[in-house]
């Protein structure tokens, strides 16, 4: 899939979870509320001229609402477009060293 770059407080979330042998493994147990953070968008602009600064990043597990975003299917992947306010929870953060932004 090519890198998918988001724009404003946008955040792109997959429902699949890369396993440690690098395969992908769909989690049909798994409820369809929790995804995994692929991108993160620089944040929306204040009226400060600021950019409110996301509270998520790449490789978090969250929590989501069962039909928010926006769905889109690329090269046999589904991924999910949704607002960083639409998301009520990280589940489980990465730590900063395997952060690679």
């Amino acid at each position: 899939m090519p890198e998918v770059i988001p724009k404003g407080n946008t955040v792109v979330i997959t429902h699949e979870l890369d396993t440690p042998s690098g395969l992908i493994d769909v989690q049909s147990s798994q409820p369809h509320n929790q995804a995994t953070v692929l991108a993160v968008g620089p944040g929306r602009w204040l009226s400060s001229g600021h950019r409110h600064k996301m509270t998520v990043k790449e490789g978090d597990r969250v929590l989501i609402g069962r039909f928010n975003g926006l769905l889109y299917e690329h090269e046999d992947k589904t991924v999910r477009y949704v607002q960083e306010e639409e998301i009520m929870a990280v589940l489980e953060r990465v730590p900063d060293e395997q952060h690679n932004v």
